[in-house]
Formats: C-alpha cells, structure tokens, sequence
C-alpha cells in the first residue's frame, strides 16, 4: 500500500514525525509512526556549509564575484 503526502516546495529543513493511521470506514484498523527528514543536497548544501565553516573564504569568494559583476553591469549600462 503506497500514498502520496503533499507538501509544500519551501519545507522548512528538519526532521518530521508521521503518524499514519488505516482506517475501513469509520474504524480505524491499523496504525504506525515514521519519519522523514527533509534536507539540502548537492550545490545548495556545499554553499551552505562552506559559507557557515570556510566564512573568511566565502566572503573574499563572495566579494570577489560582486565587484567584478558590477563593475561590468556599470559598463553595459553607462547613459549616454
């Protein structure tokens, strides 16, 4: 037996608890409990953990991509 539980896309990162209860009509028939955890994968968590471990790095990374992107959106957009 298999059901589908929406959620929404913007979960909020954690452990979740399930009680699932069967019911046949009214009656319920069957009950059991889980969980699921919901987490960052791939790119999304790299960035996340170096930002948070490597935060001079990220900074200097950070800045290092801003000052350069600006300066050519300044170009690209100069009136006149």
């Amino acid at each position: 037996m298999a059901s589908q539980v929406a959620r929404r896309a913007q979960a909020l990162i954690g452990a979740y608890d399930i009680d699932l209860v069967i019911f046949t009509g009214d009656a319920p028939v069957a009950q059991a409990r889980s969980m699921f955890i919901v987490g960052k994968i791939g790119v999304a968590q790299f960035v996340t953990t170096a930002s948070v471990d490597h935060s001079l790095i990220y900074g200097l990374a950070t800045t290092g991509m801003a000052l350069p992107t600006g300066r050519v959106a300044s170009i690209a957009l100069r009136r006149g």
